[in-house]
């Protein structure tokens, strides 16, 4: 197993917030903003992509922690600038910082951590677990 990434990597990733991203959808009384859990699906989504094309055929990354800070509210329609840079790598282990900015100002900061895997083995892991649990697949 291995990863064709280095510490330093960087990317920008921009995407205007929409409707879909809204509090709103966790509850009406929400505010009508970017939701804290659509700020880390875009996280995991974003540093996903970043390794993807950097790791051996059958390999997969996959999210083990995320710490985020939100700090300050995005409206519908504003764009968001994600930086994102690979600070660590210990064997398989890859280390995110991110930071988030809209058109204003900074309003999250996170570090996330992703492992390297094989894809096989995941799919063993999940079929050994349903067959235990006697689910059908």
């Amino acid at each position: 197993m291995g990863i064709q990434a280095s510490v330093g990597l960087e990317r920008v990733f921009t995407v205007t917030v929409s409707d879909r991203m809204s509090g709103k959808l966790i509850d009406e009384d929400m505010v009508d903003a970017l939701s804290t859990y659509a700020l880390i699906e875009l996280i995991h989504r974003s540093c996903y992509s970043m390794l993807k094309d950097k790791l051996n055929e059958g390999e997969i990354s996959v999210a083990v922690k995320t710490d985020l800070e939100h700090i300050a509210p995005t409206p519908i329609g504003m764009n968001l600038h994600m930086k994102i840079k690979i600070v660590k790598i210990v064997g398989r282990t890859i280390y995110f910082d991110i930071r988030v900015y809209d058109e204003v100002e900074l309003v999250a900061r996170a570090t996330h951590k992703r492992f390297v895997i094989n894809k096989a083995v995941i799919k063993n892991r999940l079929r050994e677990k349903h067959e235990k649990a006697n689910i059908m697949i």
